[in-house]
């Protein structure tokens, strides 16, 4: 079917996500507190088997103080 969207995967920079967290002695379970969130998932977020929601993207980039652009990856593909 012509005119439809590639479908999108938004994942986590994780590198740059640790670059933010390294200063202020964060770790993945305190970061997972700060955003409301299971560490489990955010641990699935870091190792990009799950998206983080859009909601939780808006927190991860107030708590790390970092862009959209630097903070995720947008993947787009075709079926």
């Amino acid at each position: 079917m012509s005119g439809r969207r590639p479908k999108r995967r938004i994942l986590l920079n994780a590198p740059v996500a640790w670059d933010r967290m390294d200063p202020r002695n964060l770790s993945q379970n305190q970061l997972a507190d700060l955003l409301g969130c299971s560490s489990s998932h955010l641990s699935r977020v870091f190792n990009g088997t799950r998206c983080p929601s859009p909601a939780l993207r808006q927190r991860m980039q107030e708590e790390l103080g970092a862009g959209f652009e630097e903070l995720f990856i947008v993947e787009e593909f075709n079926d």
